[in-house]
């Protein structure tokens, strides 16, 4: 497998990149550096990089039922997922990187198995953050974990200049499993 160099060291040598034509997942609890490692990726690969930021903050001056606002979540991945798939069909190569996912996929599930398939043979990766919420979601068969063939957990360790990202691997379908380790990201 030729995978997509990040140019960060330890994760390169660690995981050996990210997996051309498939889904690469970083999941994590809220604030445990899932952001901040697609960041740096972002920074230090040498590919071409469509961006997708799918944080939206619910505004505290607007009242807007739960249902709602996973409604209004679904919806901006819904639209990036299709916009992502257009660029793929006009000849994007590269890495697309899709942060904050964080809803349920049987809202997304059709855009993303569209996008999962267009990428499949192309000279394109899929990049997703994804926020955590309990050990249960890793196993779901309706989460991004079953559809994903690299998924790394990021934790941030220590406090303040101290902090680390610990980074462990879940599941990598092209190289052994490895230990966690700690990635020193400013």
């Amino acid at each position: 497998m030729n995978f997509i160099k990040t140019n960060i060291k330890q994760f390169d040598e660690n995981v050996g990149g990210l997996i051309p034509g498939k889904l690469n997942l970083i999941c994590g609890a809220s604030k445990s550096g899932k952001t901040l490692l697609s960041s740096e990726i972002i920074s230090n690969i040498d590919v071409d990089v469509e961006h997708y930021l799918l944080e939206e903050k619910e505004p505290k001056y607007v009242r807007m039922s739960k249902q709602n606002y996973e409604f209004a979540c679904c919806e901006r991945t819904r639209v990036a997922l299709d916009v992502a798939d257009n660029q793929i069909m006009n000849g994007f190569s590269g890495l697309i990187v899709m942060d904050d996912i964080d809803w349920n996929l049987k809202e997304i599930k059709s855009p993303l198995l569209r996008m999962l398939k267009a990428i499949q043979n192309k000279d394109v990766s899929l990049l997703m953050t994804f926020r955590q919420r309990n050990e249960e979601e890793t196993c779901n068969p309706h989460s991004l974990f079953t559809m994903a063939d690299l998924i790394v957990h990021t934790e941030i360790v220590g406090k303040n200049k101290e902090s680390k990202m610990k980074i462990r691997s879940i599941k990598n379908r092209y190289k052994v499993a490895y230990d966690s380790f700690e990635l020193d990201i400013p």
